[in-house]
């Protein structure tokens, strides 16, 4: 594999994103990515540490939340009718985590400016780098508000270690439509001999390589894997290539019977920075219904893809989690995190946001999702097909079995921040190396570890970490 390709189709022109880079470019971009010490040295606690479930302290159950504890974080400036919004769910986490239950506002919520080193060393928190201990910090971490009041960056380096999510709506009601729906979703309780359901979906659009090896080499291989091992207690659904079409991805949420689990891979949306559709828009799913590059030319028409506007009222993806592979899906940066110039970094958007579809997945009236699993940035394909492993998706079948075998799902996403901590480590050491007159041992191990550790890092949970699939 001499190429890294990338997914995503701007919406107002049909080109990609991002071309395929040669892997020598790729390797350059590495060896100018900066790795923050807080980053680094969190990511060296995480992979020398020999704890299992993340890097909790021995003996802590990661599933029960009076052992693992549960918080949430507000912006300092966040107003009491927020809480207020939260408090079907804040009561249901306080029974649960007793007296592992935290609020952090005001003075002890984030504050501008604030590390994940400074937002843990300061009173009442007084927590160090090392394995977590919920008796001080909680395991489990909501955090609400948009990355403008707390930032994307933020929650990547609290990810690493702690099992983190975050909500983020237009308005109050939403919030409480949200935490209505996580309550609801937990008290129901499912009648015998009714299977779960999954669905599993991929475009394959034609003459396209970033979606011909997403279906390929992610979704083929990996609902085939889920459905040789639960076949007996999960209804299986697998839409590939033809049968991935926009109708198809909607009536998951109009049947009145949404999948529990919910897998995609395509394209992601994307607008120019500023674009009036962008913060709506950025990130939707296209789907099979996209002739390809070579039969369309132009704008991207609505009826290709499928986004936040096309969730209709009464729509319902009451007990889902959603976990996407498309860019942009959970979110995106107000800046370029992976090309930069000689000017300095670029602007995506006039600032960050949260995407579009998610956050109307989550709160719909009649049953909003329990979680979005998503990426904030352009993913990369590079970080399953490599040179170096060949088709490796374990990352992505330890997280989904995890999931369909009752875990929560800031548990489940524990070898993603495996992954990150991995490559950080990685990379750094071989950037010492040749800093200090080292030979670079090949571009392609020099490009694989910067795109695992982008990709590893910014996949994100939207919604309560502590959610689980009923």
């Amino acid at each position: 594999m001499n190429d890294c390709t990338f997914n995503g189709i701007y919406a107002r022109n049909g080109a990609y994103l991002l071309p395929s880079l040669p892997l020598r470019q790729m390797s350059a971009l590495a060896q100018g990515y900066p790795l923050d010490a807080d980053t680094l040295d969190v990511s060296k606690a995480r992979t020398d540490s020999e704890q299992p479930n993340y890097g909790l302290m021995h003996g802590v159950d990661g599933e029960d939340l009076a052992a693992a504890g549960w918080g949430v974080i507000f912006a300092a400036n966040a107003g009491e009718d927020l809480r207020g919004a939260l408090e079907p769910l804040l009561k249901v986490r306080k029974d649960q985590a007793g007296k592992l239950y935290r609020e952090y506002g005001g003075a002890q919520g984030y504050l501008p400016g604030d590390t994940m080193r400074a937002w843990l060393g300061r009173a009442p928190r007084l927590k160090g780098l090392g394995p977590v201990d919920p008796r001080r910090v909680p395991f489990y971490l909501l955090m609400v508000g948009d990355p403008e009041e707390i930032p994307f960056r933020f929650q990547y380096e609290l990810d690493v270690n702690y099992a983190v999510g975050r909500i983020c709506f237009d308005v109050i009601d939403d919030y409480r439509a949200y935490a209505e729906s996580v309550v609801r979703a937990e008290s129901t309780k499912r009648a015998d001999g009714v299977m779960r359901h999954a669905m599993f979906f991929g475009a394959r659009n034609p003459d396209d390589t970033a979606t011909a090896l997403s279906a390929d080499h992610l979704i083929a291989p990996l609902s085939q894997t889920i459905s040789d091992q639960y076949a007996d207690v999960w209804h299986m659904d697998t839409f590939i290539g033809e049968a991935a079409t926009r109708q198809r991805l909607s009536s998951a949420f109009t049947s009145g019977h949404p999948p529990s689990l919910l897998f995609s891979a395509s394209h992601g949306m994307g607008f120019a920075c500023g674009d009036p559709l962008q913060t709506r828009q950025q990130g939707a799913l296209l789907c099979q219904d996209w002739p390809g590059p070579l039969n369309h030319t132009g704008p991207v028409p609505r009826e290709f893809f499928f986004g936040a506007d096309d969730l209709p009222d009464g729509a319902s993806a009451a007990g889902m989690i959603h976990f996407a592979f498309a860019c942009y899906g959970a979110g995106t940066p107000q800046w370029d995190e992976y090309i930069h110039t000689n000017g300095g970094r670029t602007a995506i958007a006039p600032r960050a946001f949260v995407a579009g579809l998610p956050r109307r997945l989550l709160s719909l009236r009649d049953g909003g999702a329990l979680a979005f699993v998503g990426h904030v940035e352009r993913v990369w394909s590079h970080s399953f097909v490599s040179e170096e492993a060949g088709v490796e998706t374990l990352t992505f079948s330890s997280t989904i079995e995890a999931l369909m075998c009752g875990k929560r799902l800031g548990n489940a996403m524990d070898v993603f921040g495996m992954k990150y901590a991995d490559s950080a480590v990685g990379l750094t050491s071989e950037l010492r190396d040749m800093k200090e007159g080292g030979a670079l041992r090949r571009d392609s191990w020099l490009a694989t570890l910067w795109t695992i550790l982008c990709d590893a890092r910014s996949f994100v949970v939207i919604g309560d970490p502590a959610v689980r699939i009923g």
